[in-house]
């Protein structure tokens, strides 16, 4: 090999060298960034407790400032998802009940329920 390529390929691996300490020092700032930002949401959902005192609005500030800010329609929506499985999950095991005790189809449990025939009584857990 020549000279020129020989100094070609050791700035190659002086690159890659330089590139892989970059990656693991982006790897530990995004931890670093990624730990700041749990601090973050754990004094912005403690500040959210008492929202109305000074001291919770100027954290709740200062997370907003820091684009750590809450979504009431998300976890409404997330509550709502949870609450919805839990009571499909306790239909469906009433209905399976049903109509394993009254020996009865499927079909003629739906159309007991639609008709208003049959009111389960759920205990959603």
């Amino acid at each position: 090999m020549s000279e020129t390529t020989n100094e070609g390929v050791a700035y190659i691996i002086g690159l890659q060298d330089k590139n892989k300490r970059l990656r693991e020092e982006l790897a530990a700032h995004q931890l670093v960034i990624e730990q700041m930002r749990k601090a973050l949401e754990n004094a912005r959902l403690f500040a959210a407790r008492s929202r109305k005192e000074e001291w919770a609005v100027t954290v709740l500030r200062f997370c907003a400032e820091a684009g750590v800010t809450g979504s009431p329609l998300r976890s409404t929506a997330d509550a709502l998802k949870a609450r919805d499985r839990k009571r499909d999950a306790t239909l469906i095991r009433m209905v399976y009940c049903f109509c394993r005790e009254h020996n009865v189809p499927l079909e003629c449990a739906a159309k007991a329920r639609e008709s208003g025939e049959w009111e389960p009584e759920l205990e959603i857990k």
